[in-house]
């Protein structure tokens, strides 16, 4: 195969003064991380979804593992270089890592497992001390920071956090909600202290929460003024977040090459809804189109896998239960198979079977 030119990373565009310092913040940020390290100062490696607040009231500096793999999904190590993403991948896919796993999973481990921290985006994320996630969002990520935890020989703490439902926008947990979720806190804090040996101030923690306050207040003052159409903030300027009148669908690709040509495509759009858009869209309903192009070509279409309505789902989701077929009806292969871990490249081609009431 003929070896491919290296593509070009574009700046994202950016319109706002302060989000075009922003790249400045990042480094400043890891330049404090690691000085923090070098002062003998505690470091710990958590997932975005723990209280940030924490850490700066107990002296922690944190880096966060799943910011680090979009960092190094765009840096190289030089310009003729593979992105370091794709490098720490493919280490980790080389020490057993499937390709089925996330690309955050795959990057990080591979980021580890290479054995030089240094040898990363903005001179890698500084040795931790001790590594903190939460149980809720990501499936994975426990098992992947447990992973993370044996090889960087570390303690690792889990903030516990039940999913929950929610049935309306401004629904408030339950009291016996926020006090169990309290006691881990509570528990989070001890192990902290025990590790590092820096206490927890509630006067300390005040502060913190009070500046994080002022930053929700401004940063809902924003939202208000981004409603605006057109925005005068776009996506650019807000780290991709979508806010109103500046995204109205996000589209999602995956080839499969061969030969450098993509002979398999899927696709998904993420659609904002039809209500507000001008001029409007015709979207004929949520749907699944699958074409095979050939001789002849043919295209299908279905229906029906989406919830009729918004809330629908929340009893029973059929596009959930046609997701779980694809485990239930390998169920026969699987058992038919030699012991051991199997994917979909062992097993024959899985398909469902009658109804046992409909065979003869």
């Amino acid at each position: 195969m003929a070896e491919q030119a290296t593509a070009a990373t574009k700046a994202s565009r950016k319109s706002l003064k302060c989000a075009a310092k922003g790249w400045r913040f990042i480094q400043d940020d890891f330049a404090q991380g690691h000085d923090h390290k070098a002062a003998g100062k505690p470091v710990v490696w958590s997932c975005a979804l723990v209280e940030k607040e924490i850490y700066h009231s107990m002296g922690l500096h944190a880096f966060y593992p799943e910011q680090y793999a979009s960092l190094s999904a765009v840096w190289r190590k030089s310009p003729d270089a593979e992105k370091d993403a794709v490098r720490f991948a493919r280490i980790a896919e080389q020490h057993g890592y499937s390709t089925d796993l996330c690309g955050y999973h795959r990057a990080v481990m591979g980021y580890v497992i290479n054995g030089d921290l240094a040898d990363g985006a903005l001179g890698g994320m500084a040795a931790p001390d001790l590594l903190i996630t939460t149980s809720s969002v990501c499936d994975l990520r426990m098992k992947w920071w447990e992973d993370l935890a044996q090889r960087l020989r570390v303690p690792m703490f889990i903030l516990d956090r039940p999913e929950r439902i929610i049935r309306q926008r401004l629904e408030t947990p339950k009291p016996y909600e926020i006090e169990y979720y309290r006691s881990q806190l509570e528990d989070c804090f001890s192990f902290i202290s025990d590790v590092t040996g820096n206490r927890y101030d509630q006067d300390r923690l005040n502060h913190c929460l009070d500046w994080a306050y002022r930053t929700n207040e401004v940063r809902l003052e924003i939202m208000e003024l981004r409603k605006a159409v057109p925005s005068p903030m776009g996506s650019g300027d807000g780290f991709s977040c979508v806010y109103p009148g500046t995204v109205a669908a996000q589209r999602f690709t995956w080839q499969g090459m061969v030969k450098g040509q993509p002979v398999i495509t899927v696709a998904v759009n993420w659609l904002m809804g039809e209500k507000d858009l001008d001029p409007p869209w015709k979207l004929d309903g949520e749907r699944f189109e699958v074409e095979v192009q050939g001789d002849p070509s043919v295209l299908v279409t279905f229906r029906g896998l989406q919830p009729v309505f918004e809330k629908a789902d929340l009893k029973r989701n059929p596009g959930i239960v046609a997701t779980a077929m694809n485990c239930v009806n390998s169920i026969p292969y699987v058992c038919a198979a030699p012991a051991g871990i199997r994917t979909y490249l062992d097993l024959p081609l899985v398909a469902g079977r009658a109804d046992a009431g409909l065979r003869g």
